[in-house]
């Protein structure tokens, strides 16, 4: 099945059938040649990231040092160094299985101009002598070598929206590992660069859940999100893909929105998020007591949260969505009441005089 997904996928990102002809994409792909005479797929001995992820600790370490003697806050540590070590992983991780490949090739002496090497995946396609399939096949390096089929499909077989987020989320008996409650959302052909494939999920009510979600999402044993190294958790931070079980032009990542907490997004930086990532964020990020949606928490907010209250005291009715009922109850006693607007109203006053910190981080330095 490994193998067929992998076909279908390379030989849908072809425009048209040709003579050998081939392309680099800007993920650090080739395309795979469309012809598949004496074309084999040959999957090598996946590469020990033990040693990367030791560099990619010392060089996070001096990144943190760096950005402190800057005097940058907590917060911005945290999201530059997270981001600095995805990238230096990466980075790394794409010269190793250069490096792998490169042996590969040079091992069965193969020659073709044309071959694919995958950037972050133990895979290479290309054509083979005979004397270099028999090479191949006895080579202690080489864990399997198979013929390429090109299965030409049309553009609509490469996944979807609902296909991705299922072929992420969803083991092989048909369940979500992420439970009930958490929600999921992808956003294809995204980012910066139009390159990136996102899967979301958001709606977490702590950071401490973020790293529970990488733990069930690598369950289904696709890949890996790369976990940020003693990185703290924070709403809006992203994981990158790593695994061969996926083959796509895009670069595949993981973001995840926890509500109201560390860092938070307000009006102030929501724009600026939202353009650094590649998408709008807003429809992600559920600021608790925020029951307008403009990132501001004030005396309108308190008044929206007291005219629910009292619906619910004379309307027996009326009931709360979970969504409605996660921004308007900010205390997290499970009731929206009088208690909730009351807290908004404090932290207005607080913020409104050169008080400092989130909403959050507010209300837990109330807790007795």
């Amino acid at each position: 099945m490994k193998k067929i997904l992998i076909s279908v996928i390379l030989a849908a990102m072809l425009p048209m059938p040709c003579p050998t002809t081939y392309a680099a994409d800007t993920a650090g792909y080739q395309t795979a040649p469309v012809s598949d005479d004496n074309m084999y797929y040959i999957f090598y001995k996946d590469i020990d990231t033990a040693e990367i992820d030791e560099e990619v600790e010392e060089k996070r370490h001096a990144k943190i040092y760096a950005l402190f003697d800057e005097g940058l806050s907590q917060n911005e540590v945290d999201r530059i160094s997270n981001d600095y070590c995805q990238e230096i992983r990466l980075e790394l991780l794409k010269a190793a299985y250069r490096e792998a490949s490169a042996k590969v090739i040079a091992e069965l002496g193969i020659d073709d101009p044309g071959m694919f090497r995958s950037a972050f995946a133990p895979l290479i396609v290309c054509r083979l002598s005979e004397e270099q399939l028999r090479i191949a096949e006895s080579s202690e390096n080489i864990s399997d070598v198979t013929v390429f089929h090109d299965f030409s499909p049309s553009p609509d077989i490469l996944y979807d929206r609902d296909s991705f987020i299922e072929m992420l989320t969803v083991d092989n008996d048909g369940k979500s590992v992420l439970g009930d409650g958490i929600k999921t959302d992808a956003i294809l052909n995204s980012g910066v660069n139009n390159d990136t494939d996102f899967l979301i999920v958001y709606g977490l009510s702590d950071t401490e859940e973020i790293s529970q979600v990488i733990n069930q999402l690598n369950t289904i044993k696709k890949g890996e999100w790369v976990t940020p190294i003693e990185i703290m958790p924070f709403s809006g931070q992203d994981f990158d893909f790593s695994g061969s079980s996926i083959i796509s032009n895009n670069r595949i990542k993981l973001i995840v929105f926890v509500n109201d907490v560390t860092p938070g997004l307000t009006a102030d930086n929501i724009g600026s998020y939202s353009a650094g990532v590649g998408f709008d964020a807003r429809p992600y990020v559920i600021n608790r007591g925020d029951t307008n949606g403009d990132y501001i928490l004030d005396a309108r907010d308190a008044s929206d949260i007291l005219s629910v209250y009292a619906e619910l005291s004379t309307n027996s009715s009326t009931v709360l969505s979970a969504e409605e009922k996660a921004v308007m109850d900010v205390d997290g006693d499970g009731k929206v009441d009088s208690a909730d607007a009351s807290k908004i109203l404090s932290y207005y006053a607080y913020s409104s005089t050169d008080g400092k910190g989130l909403f959050g981080e507010w209300l837990n330095a109330q807790k007795p």
